[in-house]
């Protein structure tokens, strides 16, 4: 069901930080639970799902996930924020961190030059 309340494992979360390939798992998947949806209504609401999923739901150091993809500096990091940006509407200059960044100052400060030019 769309509506369902959708929550990020900790392996997800694990998975920011390792070299990215785990990254390119969590698009892939995010991307078939939205397109399973079948009709456009049903994927309208799984994107918001998503979309509420990844800008709201926090690590213990109060980041989204977003915040973790913007910050990463593998080529996958940089298409999973791409895609949450482009794809699933997160805001990237919403949330804040617990240190009071937002995903798109992360992204800017990156050490990927991909990152920076695209933010």
């Amino acid at each position: 069901k769309p509506t369902d309340h959708l929550t990020w494992k900790g392996t997800v979360w694990d998975a920011t930080f390792a070299d990215g390939r785990a990254l390119k798992l969590v698009q892939e998947v995010l991307s078939q639970y939205i397109a399973n949806g079948g009709s456009e209504d049903d994927c309208k609401a799984r994107q918001a799902s998503v979309k509420r999923l990844v800008e709201q739901e926090l690590d213990k150091d109060g980041s989204n996930i977003l915040h973790r993809a913007a910050s990463g500096t593998s080529r996958e990091a940089f298409e999973l924020c791409k895609y949450l940006a482009q794809s699933v509407g997160a805001d990237l200059s919403g949330a804040t961190d617990s240190s009071g960044r937002t995903a798109l100052a992360l992204a800017v400060a990156n050490s990927n030059p991909e990152m920076v030019q695209w933010a």
